[in-house]
This record gives C-alpha cells, structure tokens and sequence, in this order.
C-alpha cells in the first residue's frame, strides 16, 4: 500500500463524523395546550404549558413567548411574555399564565401562548391554546347574568364569612339610602349614559318605558370602575348587569364601586336630558345627581382649569368630554346638557360636542355684489355670517345710512334654524353710495353698496 492511499485510509473514519456533526438536524420545539378552572372573586390560578424538546441538546435552547387574547381578553387572564430557556441536556420547560377569576356566569373562555424566535431548535408547534373553565354556572331565577349562587336576600351588607353574596335592588332604592353603604348589589339592566374617556368613571340610569322607572328623580348613579372587569369595553348606550358595593360619593351622594358589568345589549338611545334651570339643580337636593340634564339660558363668566363658571354660579365641567370646546368669557348658550352634579358643587358634566347649543355670534358682512341696479327690490347684494349656526331662526339687524340711496327690506335678515348665513335684501332707491351696518348684539359690521342706473359690469 503506498503512503498516500494508507493516509486517506486513515483520515476518512474524522472526516466522515465531521461531516455528520455538521448535518445534524436541530431537535424540534413544541408547546402543550393548558386547562384552567376560573377561581372566584379577584384571585387567580396558573394555566400550565409545557414546553418539550424532540430530543436532548448539548447546548441551551432558548426561544421568545407571548400571550395574545382570543375570547379571552385581558379581564380572565394577565398577558405575559419574555425568553423561555430549556437547559442543555434536558427536553423540558414549563410557563404559567395567570387566569383571573369573577362572579358571572360565562361560556367557555381561551387564549393562545406563542413561541418564535428559537435559537437552538425549530419550532414544530409553536401555539398552546388554554381553556378557562368557568365556575359560576348554575340556575339564575332572576335573570341578572349571576347565577342565584351569587345573590342574597335580604338586601343586608355582607354577611360575616360571606365574600361572595350580592342583592338585587334598584338605583332608587341605593340613592335613597335604602341601601347602607357596603352592602353588595346587584342592579339589573340600568343603561349607561356616560363613560370618561379613562373608563374609570361611568353613569348608569334607568329611563321611561323601563320595568323599574318610577321617575326622573333619583333614577341615575355613579359607577367607580376603577376596579371593574372589563370597563375598558364599556360605552354609552350599554345595557348591563351591575355588581358591586354601595360606597360612599361624599357631600351625602352614593355610588357603586363595580366588581363587574357584564353587557347585556349595546347601542341604544340613552336617557332623554330633562330641560331645567340652574335654580331647578340648585333647589333639588339629590333629585338630579347623575342625571341627564339639559340647562338653558346660561353664559360663561369666567374659566378656570379647563373648565367655565356661568354667570349664575353654575360650573360647567371637562370631566367626561375631556377638554371644553373654546368660547370667550360672556359667551350665552341656548342650552348645555350633561350629567347633572348636585352633591356639593352644582356642575353639569357635557358628554360631547353635541352637549353645546351656543348662541351664534355675528362675525362678518360680506359683500356679494358691490352694485345694485337702481329700481331693483330684494337684491342679495349682502350676507351676514355667523360664526356657529343658529339655534333657532334669528333675526340681525340691517340698516343703510343713506336711505335715499339703498333700504333694506323688512329691517334686516332672519338666519334659519341650522344655518351660519343669511343673505340681505338691498333695495336699490337712487344713484350713488350707501353704507349698510349689519348688528346682533354687542357686534356689528359695515360695508359699502353702489346703485347706479345702471351698474356697470
């Protein structure tokens, strides 16, 4: 054998290991679905996935996971995510999710855990589903989303050893002390007619045509959702289920501190505002607290913070719409609705730009045509502007200095409900220049008119 072939027959065996090694397929990743049982109230439970290799590594294997919902949402369960790392030489990891409990019967709920980005392996099945089963099925005689389990009667504040127990009444029944602060509640399908936008803080009411109306008059509450399950989704016009407990609002107003709000049905009209005057709010005590109130004949005396306090003491405030659309002091509004605030301070809460019915304020008098034929009637040579539409038909006055030259028809314009302008009617009298002066209030406007006989273009 000569030296070069006892050489090849030497090496071949390394180099056909290492051509192996550098071959050798990484193991395959995969991860368990998980089963948990919702607990009760505001405690949790893990829902358990396993993470499983195909086959031992000599090195760590690391890969990236995350939670995301699915009829599930971030109320049953706590999102998570970060780097799993399964060590070198085992096949198995584990990853917990926190399941959050609550008292409301549900249908079965899940989300997914993923894997990506594994360093080490290949992702065979990279999503684990977990299922949350619920545990407050059961009969529920009254219809109010619990099951009876969760109800208690008499309305009594809770009772001792007892974390679970709530009483169907109604917001009457809470506003007028009926109810002592404490006691856990239930009130079956209010409507609620205003969220803030942080969805801390909600009004829910009952309106004409409901079983449970009796009157305007105590018929709306505050809801504390700070500590709600899933307030996040709750807007105005939601038909719900409320479940908490009666706590003191201060100035000797109530509220309910919710656990949970489960909706019912979405999207209807809230309650009609109730026309009043800022002396009705004053006068009524509690009567109006939370309701929906439309004020009239108010204007603005000063602002401070965002907010605007009316020439009769009442303040209107940001609390729900965020930031208060811009008026200059002295500003009169034909009306503003809103939730009515009558424990301490009396304010009005707007809900929206449509809470505002500003009084228009004249802002020009634009000439449309700078000429008018001698003997012409009723010629919109002028328009007068405003600078919001009217809220109801407005009449501006319009004169002319020099009434042998130019009149105006009827004495001015009327500005239609709904509109921002008004054309004028110039009567053409007699050669040469006129100026007309358009007023409403405290404003007032001028320009110029030429008749001739006749205009030239």
């Amino acid at each position: 054998m000569s030296a070069v072939s006892l050489f090849a027959v030497v090496l071949a065996p390394a180099e056909a290991k290492k051509h192996k090694k550098k071959h050798r397929k990484p193991p395959a990743l995969s991860i368990s679905d998980a089963t948990a049982n919702e607990p009760d109230g505001s405690s949790t439970v893990p829902a358990g996935f396993t993470v499983t290799l195909s086959k031992k590594s000599q090195k760590a294997v690391t890969a990236s996971y995350a939670t995301s919902p699915g009829t599930a949402t971030a109320t049953d369960f706590l999102a998570k995510s970060g780097t799993l790392t399964i060590p070198p030489n085992t096949r198995l990891a584990t990853l917990s999710v926190s399941v959050k409990g609550d008292d409301f019967s549900e249908p079965p709920e899940s989300f997914t855990l993923r894997l990506s980005g594994a360093n080490g392996a290949k992702i065979q099945d990279g999503t684990g589903q977990a299922a949350i089963v619920d545990n407050d099925s059961g009969p529920d005689a009254d219809a109010d989303g619990f099951p009876d389990s969760k109800d208690c009667d008499p309305i009594v504040a809770n009772p001792p050893g007892e974390t679970e127990c709530f009483a169907a009444t109604s917001i009457y029944a809470v506003n007028q002390g009926a109810i002592p602060t404490g006691a856990r509640v239930i009130l079956n399908n209010p409507i609620l007619s205003a969220v803030t936008p942080d969805h801390q803080r909600a009004w829910a009411a009952v309106k004409s045509g409901d079983v449970n109306y009796t009157s305007t008059n105590y018929s709306a509450i505050e809801l504390d959702l700070t500590a709600a399950a899933s307030a996040a989704s709750l807007t105005v016009g939601d038909r719900v289920n409320v479940l908490g407990t009666v706590a003191d609002a201060g100035s000797g107003a109530v509220k309910i501190a919710v656990k949970s709000a489960p909706v019912l049905n979405t999207g209807e009209a809230p309650p009609v505002a109730v026309t009043l005057t800022y002396a009705n709010l004053l006068g009524g005590g509690l009567f109006y607290n939370g309701v929906v109130v439309n004020v009239s004949g108010e204007t603005i005396a000063s602002q401070s913070g965002g907010n605007w306090l009316m020439t009769d003491g009442l303040a209107v405030e940001k609390t729900i719409v965020g930031t208060l659309p811009t008026f200059a002091d002295g500003r009169s509004f034909t009306a503003i609705r809103g939730i009515a605030q009558t424990a301490g301070a009396i304010a009005v809460l707007p809900r929206g730009a449509g809470d505002f019915d500003p009084n228009p304020v004249l802002t020009g008098l634009s000439l449309l045509d700078s000429c008018v034929n001698q003997g012409d009637t009723n010629e919109p040579a002028l328009q007068v502007v405003f600078d919001v539409p009217a809220q109801t038909d407005t009449f501006v006055a319009v004169s002319t200095g020099s009434p042998s030259v130019a009149t105006v028809s009827g004495g001015g314009v009327t500005v239609l409900q709904g509109q921002a302008t008004g054309n004028v009617p110039v009567n053409g009298i007699g050669s040469g220049s006129a100026l007309v002066t358009a007023t409403l209030g405290t404003a007032s406007f001028n320009q110029t008119v030429q008749v001739a006989n006749p205009c030239v273009p």
